[in-house]
């Protein structure tokens, strides 16, 4: 309970609830055996479509937010980009709250791997920031908070996520209080709906 004096200066408190953590649907690459040639959809099947090879552009001067809780091997992207013809600006790591996944990933380096990978397919010239957060209420929150106000990119693509039913209030409204911050000042937001 607040003081009446403060309560309506107050969004919420986070990190008193135990939510479900957020979680990747792909695959554990553990147990998954790669093909020794490139199976299943690549950039000119999904480009085609979804016919972003109608729209013409290729990415440049565009910077691409991505928002993760692991982290990603850098050869498996460059893998990707040689089997393809890819090429484009390298990946970089933006660390929030100290996380950085990439010397030890996780299970959801797949996950952040194939954002990556969507990403370079449909906009190979564009700049990736790989946002790594540790996967809790704060860590969502402040990555959220992190993206918007270092205000480096132009889109945020989210792939991470849970039943909002699972989430406490204060983090959906912190979090969504950032991402209206960010469609405010222009940024483009898109969060997958399954895989």
């Amino acid at each position: 309970a607040l003081p009446s004096s403060v309560s309506g200066l107050v969004q919420g408190v986070s990190g008193l609830d135990s939510r479900a953590i957020a979680h990747p649907q792909l695959v554990d690459p553990k147990v998954a055996t790669p093909a020794a040639t490139p199976s299943g959809y690549g950039p000119t099947q999904y480009d085609g479509a979804y016919r972003f090879n109608n729209i013409g552009e290729d990415g440049t001067g565009i910077t691409v937010a991505l928002w993760e809780f692991d982290g990603y091997t850098a050869s498996d992207l460059t893998t990707y980009n040689s089997q393809y013809g890819l090429s484009g600006p390298a990946a970089t790591t933006v660390s929030v709250d100290g996380a950085n996944y990439n010397s030890n990933p996780g299970d959801g380096q797949g996950e952040v791997e194939l954002d990556s990978d969507i990403v370079r397919g449909v906009a190979q010239k564009a700049t990736q920031l790989v946002y790594e957060a540790p996967n809790s209420n704060q860590g969502q929150i402040d990555m959220a908070n992190l993206i918007v106000s270092q205000d480096k990119a132009q889109v945020i693509s989210i792939s991470w996520g849970g039943c909002e039913a699972d989430q406490g209030t204060s983090e959906m409204t912190s979090t969504d209080n950032a991402l209206s911050q960010a469609v405010a000042e222009g940024m483009t937001v898109y969060s997958a709906s399954g895989d």
